[in-house]
């Protein structure tokens, strides 16, 4: 072994283990073909998951899976930018999200907001901005499948990645109030300056996407915004229960919107409920009843 790696779990400590793979691709692909409909199934085709209709088996091997994850190199997690490293032998290898994308076939999704907002970012004026029918197609409800058209709402919820930080939050999208609210599950990671300056294509892109369709001229939303909508909007944090690891920020967020949805209080539940979520929500998966139609 190199002198400079570091196990996280010491050879010494090395277990035996049993890992049983609870996943069965049939029963998982018929859940997916029985929530939905022939027209959300084409859209499923078409994304990043499309390919995974065409898995007949699975072939799995839990003591490879159990070697190779004590043999994890120690100070790195899985928000690192290289992604994991491994002392194979006497090699150390590294599973990058290159690899990732390599080997099932899946790929990571463009930032569609960054995009936009790259493409325009030298236009001074609020007219003609070039728009991705990417984006179009969320205000009107044609994506995700369980999309609803912007028309028939007055608050957006979106899960939110920021990739410097490798964290996760989740938005509020006003479209009455014209601004956006960050629910945060770990403040103490990101400065509010350095969260509104991430946050900054989306405060612009979004009125600019909604000049666009026009769609504060007619509707339900005409003449009711209490802003000038076509400035940038206004990024303010909420007060929120907080995590107390590094690695529960997906599963704030997923909570978060969820009582958000059901208006009951975000206090109802704080970081010693995570792990039954975690469980709740696998099983939910394992079921095929995470979707939302």
């Amino acid at each position: 072994m190199g002198s400079n790696v570091e196990l996280v779990w010491p050879e010494s400590e090395a277990y035996s283990s049993r890992v049983n793979n609870c996943s069965h691709a049939n029963s998982s692909l018929a859940a997916i073909r029985a929530k939905l409909s022939a027209e959300q199934l084409e859209q499923f085709k078409t994304s990043c998951f499309g390919h995974l209709l065409n898995i007949d088996k699975i072939q799995f091997s839990g003591q490879i899976v159990h070697g190779v994850v004590l043999r994890r190199v120690a100070g790195q997690g899985v928000k690192d930018l290289d992604g994991l490293s491994f002392l194979i032998g006497c090699d150390v290898a590294q599973f990058t999200r290159q690899d990732f994308c390599l080997i099932t076939g899946l790929r990571f999704g463009e930032n569609h907001i960054h995009t936009c907002f790259a493409d325009n970012k030298r236009k001074k004026e609020q007219v003609g901005w070039k728009i991705r029918s990417s984006l179009v197609n969320v205000v009107n409800g044609k994506v995700p499948a369980c999309g609803l058209d912007w028309q028939h709402t007055y608050k957006v919820y979106v899960p939110c990645m920021l990739p410097k930080y490798k964290h996760w939050v989740a938005l509020e999208i006003d479209l009455i109030q014209c601004e956006i609210k960050v629910y945060d599950s770990m403040v103490s990671l990101i400065p509010d300056e350095s969260l509104k300056e991430e946050l900054g294509p989306l405060s612009i892109t979004i009125p600019n996407l909604l000049n666009t369709l026009d769609f504060y001229e007619e509707g339900v939303y005409a003449n009711e915004c209490t802003r000038d909508w076509w400035c940038p909007w206004p990024i303010h944090r909420v007060d929120v229960p907080q995590q107390a690891n590094e690695g529960d920020c997906g599963m704030f967020v997923l909570k978060y919107i969820e009582l958000l949805t059901a208006e009951i209080p975000l206090a109802t539940y704080t970081a010693q409920h995570m792990p039954f979520f975690r469980l709740k929500l696998a099983a939910e998966i394992a079921r095929g009843d995470a979707y939302m139609p």
